[in-house]
C-alpha cells in the first residue's frame, strides 16, 4: 500500500478528461474558429501567439519560484510541522515536490507548442477545414471537430499522467494504483465526458443555425420593406 501523498502538494496537470472538457467548451470553439492562419489574421495570430508566450513564460517562472523555494527549505522542517514530521520525510516530500514540477515543466513546454502550432500556426484552421470536408459543418461536424481536438490535447496528457503514476509516485511510495486501474479509470472518465460534451456541443451548433437562420429573416424583412419603399432613397 503506498504512502499518502504531501499535503502541500498541488497536482498541476490537464487529465484526458479535463482536455475533453476544456476542448468541448463553446467559448473555446467559437475562438478557435476565428484564429486562421497568418495571411488572414495576422494581427489576430500576433496576438494569439503572444498571449500563448505570456502564459508558458509566467508558468514556468512560477514554476522555477517554487523549485528554489522548496531546494532552498529542503533541509529544515518548517516550523508549523516541527515535531510531526521528520526531516527525511520531509526531504521525501520537498524531492517528490520537485521531481513533479520539473514534470509539470515539460509538459507546458509541450503544451505551448501544440497550442502554437494549432492557434497561431494554422494548424486548427487546418483541422476544421479536412472535418468539414468530411463531416460537414453541421452538428456532427462541430462533435468531430471537438473530438479531434481532445483527442489531440488527451494524446499529449496522458503520457505524463502515466509517468507521474507509474514512475514519479512508485519511486516516492505514493502510488496506489495499478496500470489495469489506471487505464480503467482513464476509459470510464473519457466516457462520461463524452456524454457531457455531445450536447454542449449540439447545443453550441444549434445556437449558431438559429443565429444564422434569425439574420436570415431579418435580411428578408429588410428587403421586404424596401421593396415597398420604406427604405426611403439616399
Amino acid at each position: 500500500m503506498g504512502q499518502a501523498r504531501p499535503r502541500y502538494w498541488n497536482k498541476e496537470q490537464l487529465s484526458a478528461p479535463r482536455a475533453f472538457q476544456r476542448i468541448a467548451s463553446a467559448p473555446f470553439l467559437r475562438f478557435s474558429s476565428h484564429v486562421c492562419s497568418g495571411s488572414e489574421a495576422p494581427l489576430l495570430t500576433i496576438i494569439v501567439a503572444l498571449a500563448i508566450a505570456a502564459a508558458f513564460l509566467f508558468e514556468s517562472w512560477l514554476d522555477r519560484r517554487q523549485v528554489r523555494y522548496v531546494a532552498a527549505h529542503r533541509e529544515q522542517v518548517p516550523a508549523a510541522f516541527a515535531g510531526r514530521i521528520s526531516l527525511d520525510d520531509h526531504q521525501k516530500a520537498a524531492d517528490y515536490t520537485i521531481a513533479r514540477k520539473r514534470l509539470g515543466t515539460k509538459q507546458h513546454v509541450v503544451d505551448a507548442v501544440l497550442s502554437m502550432v494549432l492557434l497561431a500556426g494554422g494548424g486548427f484552421a487546418l483541422l476544421q477545414s479536412g472535418i468539414v470536408s468530411v463531416f460537414g459543418a453541421g452538428a456532427v461536424g462541430s462533435l468531430a471537430l471537438a473530438g479531434a481536438l481532445g483527442l489531440i490535447f488527451a494524446a499529449i496528457s496522458i503520457p505524463f499522467d502515466y509517468v507521474a503514476t507509474f514512475s514519479i509516485e512508485q519511486r516516492f511510495g505514493f502510488n496506489r494504483s495499478t496500470r489495469l486501474l489506471f487505464f480503467t479509470d482513464l476509459l470510464k472518465s473519457i466516457l462520461l465526458t463524452i456524454a457531457f460534451m455531445i450536447p454542449l456541443v449540439l447545443a453550441n451548433a444549434a445556437s449558431e443555425m438559429v443565429s444564422i437562420e434569425l439574420r436570415k429573416v431579418l435580411w428578408n424583412c429588410r428587403v421586404l420593406h424596401c421593396s415597398t419603399g420604406g427604405c426611403g432613397h439616399v
